[in-house]
């Protein structure tokens, strides 16, 4: 972004206030939770916890399988580790 400004020859006299247009931060980041990089497959917990708070209706059938889905993944992934 910054070299979009040099090479159109924008030069704001506050950058910070475009700048902070894109920066994407959710209300669980500043709240001190993790991102999701930063959560491991193994750590159920949280991906559940992540997965509950981005999920409107989570009684959705659609919901419910990805809930699923995801926790079967994270539990081949741990029996993969253990088996090498």
């Amino acid at each position: 972004i910054l070299k979009a400004f040099e090479a159109t020859s924008i030069s704001p006299l506050d950058a910070n206030i475009i700048l902070k247009r894109f920066i994407n931060t959710s209300p669980e980041q500043t709240s001190g939770e993790t991102s999701g990089s930063d959560i491991s497959a193994s750590d159920w917990r949280k991906i559940q916890r992540v997965l509950k708070g981005e999920v409107k209706d989570e009684t959705n059938r659609q919901a419910r399988k990805l809930s699923q889905v995801i926790h079967r993944l994270s539990v081949q992934n741990q029996l993969y580790k253990h088996e090498n």
